[in-house]
């Protein structure tokens, strides 16, 4: 049996005209073998800041000859809508009049775009975006380096950017206004920022990584960590110290050995003048031993205990209640500590003497994904102290849950995690007390209406008004990298990786929602909401009398 269709002619991919709203990046033109008519199919992608719902085009035909067939076909693509950096087209034959055509061009005309503006286009599409190359085989960078590109940006930027008349393309293969595009649309990136990434600032990066393993190894002080530093040190010939460094390890590495030797030879020398002298009290029992060691160590943390009470004591009378809470909860049973915990809660000034900067417990969650051991006090970062409340945000991430479920156009007002924060959350991680504690608050949420809710996450004005700069990098809990929290990036706070956590802003188009970046940047273009790998870090306002 013959094929149904047969292609007759392609365009070449990814045809462009300078100022147009829309690149062709695929046409050809079909024969349909059962009934002889021939048909046009384009593929377009909105590159626009706008979403297009209607788009007019004419087609010009040429037989085999090269002739141009007697009438041009007039065309208009209706009743859909084309997100930024969306494809649309690609699935709408237009039959042409004259079965004999063999190739044909492309004119756009018009495009009507969803806020019920016209642009009047008028371009023909003969040139062609440049193909991008992986960044990999690009001169001056290898594997290598182009990995820790990756590492910088995010897993999309594989390819080297470049610029075509009046667009840039981006490393993850968008393309953006040189003009009005200043982060790229599809990855979030910066245009200056990916221009910035040259490969020796790549490899620098490798190389500051490697220097810092190696003096975490040489830190250790041991045989061991002075090999693996000095291996290390070594792979970074001539960069900043690390010649002196594998020096400087090799000369600690024997002084080391020698230490070693000498005690280990005393200890012979111990251990056979001992045994003469207790070989008549060898009857002396292991367990006794045991006990005393197990004896020791039960005083020591009783003696921690009692150290951390007299501390919450302490606090307490000194009128800081929301630090002495933190410290009876830590306590647990020991003492009265339960009693007086309990006690600071019902006073109703539990956070009256808190201020800004300071970190409480409240509420508790499951955080090392560790389930048999309990659930584990949550610890919370304020914000700003008004009157009889106190705003705070979670200090780490503690969920790992995407904006909304289903990748459609979403609002606070309407996504699935905003449900979740309110419903499961709150009753999970606080008592019915501690949800009395939380207050109901007007949350306002752009393009959407103003809700209520007693847990929300910031925007990126309340970000930026909030918190420092070295306040928006935050760790993921273990429990949160369990449930899928990306921290494959290179950025750390206090030797744990980052991650990505959710803001309640609108992204660049209907489909996304901004998030602040491991590095503690803000992408305010976003992602799209149903992504699963950013984090959640609740907010909420505490009341107190």
């Amino acid at each position: 049996m013959s094929e149904r269709y047969t292609k007759l002619f392609s365009l070449p991919k990814n045809l462009y005209a300078e100022g147009s709203p829309v690149i062709i990046e695929a046409g050809v033109l079909t024969l349909d073998n059962n009934t002889n008519r021939v048909f046009v199919q384009l593929k377009f992608r909105n590159i626009s800041d706008k979403e297009i719902k209607a788009l007019s085009v004419t087609l010009k035909a040429y037989y085999v000859t090269g002739k141009e067939a007697s009438e041009p076909v007039k065309y208009q693509y209706l009743d859909f809508c084309s997100h930024i950096d969306e494809e649309f087209g690609a699935k709408t034959p237009i039959l042409l009049h004259d079965n004999a055509v063999r190739s044909f061009s492309v004119h756009v005309d018009e495009v009507v775009y969803a806020d019920n503006t016209v642009g009047e286009v008028n371009l023909d599409y003969s040139e062609s975006v440049p193909e991008q190359h992986l960044l990999c085989k690009t001169d001056g960078w290898n594997n290598d380096t182009a990995s820790e590109f990756k590492k910088l940006t995010n897993d999309k930027c594989v390819y080297a950017v470049c610029e075509y008349k009046d667009l840039w393309l981006c490393s993850c293969g968008g393309a953006n206004s040189l003009v009005r595009d200043k982060h790229c649309r599809r990855c979030g990136c910066a245009h200056d920022f990916l221009e910035s990434i040259t490969p020796d600032k790549a490899q620098a990066h490798i190389n500051d990584a490697v220097y810092d393993d190696a003096v975490t190894k040489m830190q250790l002080n041991s045989v061991d960590g002075y090999d693996k530093a000095i291996a290390l040190f070594n792979s970074i010939h001539g960069w900043k110290d690390a010649d002196d460094k594998a020096k400087e390890c090799k000369k600690l590495r024997e002084e080391l050995k020698q230490t070693i030797l000498e005690a280990r030879q005393a200890e012979e020398k111990r251990r056979k003048k001992r045994n003469k002298k207790i070989i008549n009290i060898s009857s002396i029992s292991a367990a006794c031993i045991i006990t005393v060691v197990v004896l020791v160590s039960v005083i020591n943390s009783a003696i921690a205990k009692n150290r951390q009470y007299t501390t919450a004591m302490e606090e307490m009378n000194a009128g800081n209640f929301a630090v002495a809470y933190s410290g009876f909860v830590q306590l647990g049973k020991y003492k009265d500590s339960n009693e007086k915990a309990d006690e600071l809660w019902k006073s109703g000034k539990l956070f009256s003497n808190v201020e800004v900067g300071n970190v409480i417990l409240f509420g508790t969650y499951e955080q090392d994904n560790k389930s048999a051991n309990g659930k584990k006090p949550i610890e919370w970062h304020v914000l700003a102290k008004e009157d009889n409340k106190i705003l705070v945000i979670s200090k780490k991430a503690l969920d790992c849950k995407p904006f909304n479920t289903v990748l459609i156009d979403t609002t606070w007002e309407n996504c699935s995690l905003r449900e979740w924060l309110n419903k499961d959350f709150l009753k999970t991680a606080f008592s019915q007390h501690e949800q009395d504690l939380i207050q109901s608050t007007s949350v306002s949420n752009y393009l959407g209406n103003t809700t209520t809710d007693k847990l929300f996450l910031l925007d990126k004005t309340e970000v930026e008004n909030y918190l420092k700069f070295s306040d928006r990098k935050c760790a993921p809990t273990a429990y949160a990298i369990a449930h899928g929290a990306f921290t494959g990036v290179m950025s750390e706070k206090n030797g744990e990786k980052t991650c990505f956590w959710w803001l309640r802003s609108r992204g660049l188009i209907s489909s996304s929602a901004s998030y602040c970046l491991h590095n503690g940047n803000l992408l305010d273009n976003g992602d799209s909401v149903n992504r699963e790998d950013i984090c959640v870090r609740p907010a909420m306002w505490l009341t107190f009398d």
